[in-house]
């Protein structure tokens, strides 16, 4: 007996429940609770970030395109490649990473610098072919140790878009120089 008292007072207790939670939301009044009760003001406490920057080794890396410009496949031209560090770095390695759409002529696309700081960069060239009318992008990666820190930085070169991004970047202000306070930390492993 205790049993069947037991399920039929549970079921009157979830019905009366049922029916108070719906009483409840048709008498609130439908504008006065926000996501989660957080009041809107309470949303704004963290300020917009208006500026992020990537941390920045000592490493500079820049190409880009000597003479002729490519425009269509079979198109022949020479990359310049610039390495150049804030700091004196014995022993930075670089890598030319080449798409399928391109061929290499002549240069190297791996080797080793012995020693580059700011008054003596390192300028590597390479020849190139395009093999197609696509888009090629070319990168040229330099990496070195300092202490048992590793950094480096990378550079793009486009062969369809390269100056339509030059000139969006000159209109848009273009990359600003950091500073030399600017934290020389850009560490992959």
């Amino acid at each position: 007996m205790s049993l069947r008292f037991g399920s039929v007072g549970l079921f009157c207790s979830l019905v009366a429940i049922s029916i108070a939670a719906r009483q409840a939301t048709d008498d609130a009044p439908t504008n006065s609770r926000g996501p989660a009760a957080v009041e809107p003001a309470a949303l704004r406490i963290v300020p917009t970030i208006k500026h992020t920057e990537k941390l920045r080794g000592p490493l500079s890396v820049t190409v880009y395109v000597i003479g002729t410009k490519p425009t269509k496949a079979g198109d022949v031209f020479v990359l310049r490649g610039t390495i150049a560090s804030r700091k004196t770095l014995e022993q930075t390695s670089f890598t030319w990473s080449l798409p399928k759409s391109v061929e290499l002529v002549n240069g190297a696309t791996t080797g080793i610098l012995t020693s580059i700081n700011e008054q003596q960069p390192a300028t590597i060239e390479i020849t190139l072919r395009k093999l197609s009318d696509d888009n090629a992008q070319v990168h040229l990666m330099a990496q070195s140790t300092r202490g048992e820190i590793r950094f480096g930085d990378v550079a793009q070169y486009n062969t369809n878009f390269e100056d339509m991004l030059e000139h969006k970047n000159a209109v848009l202000g273009g990359a600003k120089a950091l500073p030399e306070s600017a934290s020389e930390l850009k560490v992959f492993h």
